[in-house]
């Protein structure tokens, strides 16, 4: 199961579009359940497929067919967060474009992107959306392969072009709105969204380069720390495999090259036990997930790797006396209120 979630800043500098093209923004986001302060915050979620709903709404509703183009080219990499810091500090374009595809599911688990080498000199950037049935998918494959236009502008140089641009859905716009967008050819109707660029790219050198700023970016985004124990790095996993249903001790392990007994072992020495870093896990996402008000309960459950939204309700009153509804209630009151739901 691919969580459909993403962070509320995917929508950053849509009110403002909005406003521009003469729409009102409290409503047309309103309508979706959204507040326009909240596109500002990194730590909220909103599931992905309402960012696809408000996305395709707001194309048709303000007679913008291009509306995704637009919104990308205001956000630039600045939606990213703790991502784009280890982007723009990599050694290289290749180590940039590997660290974004092993933590793009930092910013959207409903995101997955690759490398293809095309054996001609030619490489392709792919973006894939793993969400079975998105509605606006176009809207959104043009949306995300204007911001890793972004990307590489960010890393290769402002004067970076791509050889070609490809989607995998058919024209929507006239060839030469694709093509100044992208200031390259444009492709449609192909097998991948892709940005197709010069395989030696990948070896040049980053004069923005750091090491520690990456390093740091990277390890806030694994969710541990430099002097994290052994179960930090078990919490991680876990945390990772949460809304691919529950995580199995032997699964864990696995992951972590080892045998389900000797990871056993290893947590008793750290006096814990792999059901007790579950449920923790769990009581950090649940904390987490319920300060979003766009994530429906059910949405959170299932992102808690529960089959049943009961589940979950069983979960919050035995962490913390109270409903998940009474819990998000209780963040909305007062934001510092997680430190003694804690």
């Amino acid at each position: 199961m691919t969580a459909d979630l993403v962070r509320a800043t995917s929508l950053h500098w849509a009110p403002e579009l909005i406003t521009e093209l003469g729409g009102n923004p409290h409503t047309l986001l309103g309508r979706c359940g959204i507040a326009p302060e909240t596109v500002n915050r990194e730590s909220r979620f909103i599931p992905f497929s309402l960012l696809c709903r408000v996305v395709g709404e707001c194309a048709a509703e303000l007679d913008t067919p291009d509306f995704g183009l637009r919104l990308a080219a205001k956000q630039g990499t600045d939606v990213l967060g703790p991502l784009a810091v280890a982007i723009r500090h990599s050694a290289t374009v290749g180590e940039a474009l590997r660290n974004n595809i092993d933590f793009v599911h930092h910013y959207s688990p409903a995101l997955g992107t690759a490398l293809q080498d095309h054996g001609d000199g030619r490489t392709a950037y792919v973006f894939r959306t793993l969400v079975p049935g998105l509605p606006h998918r176009a809207q959104i494959a043009e949306l995300g392969l204007r911001i890793i236009l972004s990307k590489f502008r960010m890393i290769a140089g402002r004067g970076f072009r791509p050889l070609e641009v490809t989607f995998s859905h058919a024209h929507r716009l006239p060839a030469a709105q694709y093509s100044a967008a992208f200031d390259c050819p444009v492709g449609l109707d192909c097998a991948e969204d892709s940005l197709v660029f010069p395989t030696q790219l990948l070896e040049r050198r980053l004069h923005s380069a750091d090491r520690s700023a990456a390093g740091l970016a990277i390890e806030y985004m694994r969710m541990s720390t430099l002097t994290g124990s052994y179960a930090a790095v078990v919490s991680t996993q876990i945390s990772r495999l949460l809304p691919q249903g529950s995580p199995t001790l032997a699964r864990v392990a696995q992951s972590l090259g080892l045998h389900p007994r000797a990871l056993q072992r290893r947590l008793a020495e750290s006096h814990t036990t792999f059901a007790a870093l579950v449920d923790a896990v769990r009581k950090d996402a649940a904390l987490q997930l319920l300060r979003s008000p766009e994530l429906p309960i059910g949405v959170i459950a299932q992102q808690l790797g529960y089959a049943e939204q009961s589940v979950l309700t069983r979960s919050c009153r035995r962490w913390f006396s109270l409903t998940p509804l009474a819990v998000r209630r209780r963040l909305r009151e007062d934001p510092e209120a997680a430190a003694l739901l804690g």
